[in-house]
This record gives C-alpha cells, structure tokens and sequence, in this order.
C-alpha cells in the first residue's frame, strides 16, 4: 500500500511460492521483486535463484535482519541489486525501490 500511494504499481504476495506464480504467470509486469531473506517453506536465497532462472532480467532487493556479508557477496556477484538492513523505515523501501529502478541499476 505505502509503495503504490508512492506512484509505483506494487503488488504483494503472500509467501514466495505465490510471489513466484504471480511472476510466472505475468512476467512481463514485474521490474522489481523486493523479498525477505528468512521466510517459510522458501528462502530469500532460493527465491531469488529462482527468480533468477525464471526472469534473467527481473531487478531483487532483499530485506535482511543478518550480517551474513558472505551471502550477501554471493547473491550481489549473482545479480541481487541490493539489501534493505533490518530495522528500516517505509522511506528506505521507496528509497531502495526508487533507485533499483533507475537505469543505471540495470545489470
């Protein structure tokens, strides 16, 4: 809701088996994905190899509670556009989305 008051046409999921179908089902829609790194039933790290694999082109911003730089360094060198720290601020996710959308964040 605070994305879409902000301009941006945001949909959610519920989980990322969901997210995943709704991505599949309407690829063409999406230019972003922002998703946790912790969820049940699939991780931000296994949703977003998937994402990968389903959509080269689709742009992830991953929300994290964790300092794991080793993760993170893994899933940047593969293409996640950035991490959102735990705790953030609505401001941080228009911020994170408003630049990840930017043409120079097109990897």
């Amino acid at each position: 809701r605070y994305l879409n008051r902000h301009g941006y046409d945001a949909i959610g999921a519920p989980s990322a088996i969901e997210g995943l179908a709704l991505l599949d089902g309407e690829a063409w829609r999406v230019d972003l994905v922002v998703t946790d790194m912790v969820m049940p039933r699939m991780g931000g790290r296994e949703l977003f190899l998937r994402l990968r694999a389903l959509r080269r082109d689709v742009r992830v911003i991953i929300a994290t509670g964790y300092t794991d730089t080793e993760e993170k360094a893994e899933l940047l060198k593969l293409g996640a556009l950035g991490f959102l720290q735990k705790p953030y601020l609505l401001d941080d996710i228009a911020r994170s989305v408003r630049e990840a959308l930017q043409p120079s964040a097109h990897h």
